[in-house]
């Protein structure tokens, strides 16, 4: 049996698997990378350095990865300034209107913050971000069955195909929109409880 592709259809699997193969290789790429650049380990401000680790939310154990960064150039980190910083920058961090953006962007959260509302807004805000690329991945893929279906050269068993599964997405789509507004309405109460 031989597979025929459309023409726009290939050209979309290509495109797909570049943006894949790019992902990886930036993966990979990020894997590899020290916290800070070697060459710049003398001229470090340790201080510095822990606010703008706390301000991004980093555990204690960066501190660790600060050390092996800079073992190469000799330099160990003055802990005591880095400590005292990432309290400053935690400070900033840790505001609860900060869990909710973080959430919404997609952010992990480390469990770096001492009040509990934080964890719990961030996990509520995270739900939504969650729900709302389901609700768009699932309305992507029906978009793209359409297109397939309106495609001239579909055969008509395929375009039946095609038409039962965007009967089947459109099901999933209206449990996710669901799921979408139950996760919204539990982050709009917490916020109103919490006064974030």
């Amino acid at each position: 049996m031989i597979c025929r592709t459309s023409a726009p259809r290939l050209a979309t699997l290509r495109a797909r698997l570049a943006a894949m193969a790019a992902l990886v290789a930036v993966a990979y790429a990020l894997a590899g990378c020290a916290t800070i650049p070697e060459d710049r380990c003398p001229s470090v401000d340790w201080t510095a350095q822990g606010v703008q680790d706390g301000r991004a939310g980093h555990a204690s154990d960066r501190l660790v990865k600060h050390r092996e960064a800079c073992a190469g150039a000799r330099i160990a980190p003055d802990e005591r300034a880095w400590l005292e910083g990432r309290r400053v920058g935690l400070a900033e961090y840790c505001r609860l209107p900060e869990a909710v953006d973080h959430g919404l962007a997609g952010r992990g959260y480390a469990g770096v913050c001492n009040d509990p509302r934080y964890g719990r807004l961030h996990a509520a805000a995270r739900r939504v971000r969650d729900s709302r690329a389901k609700v768009t991945g699932i309305e992507r893929d029906i978009a793209e069955r359409r297109r397939d279906i309106a495609d001239g050269n579909t055969s008509d068993i395929r375009r039946d195909i095609l038409r039962g599964q965007v009967r089947d997405l459109e099901g999933q789509r209206l449990r996710a929109r669901d799921a979408r507004g139950d996760a919204e309405r539990a982050l709009d109460a917490l916020r109103r409880e919490f006064g974030a």
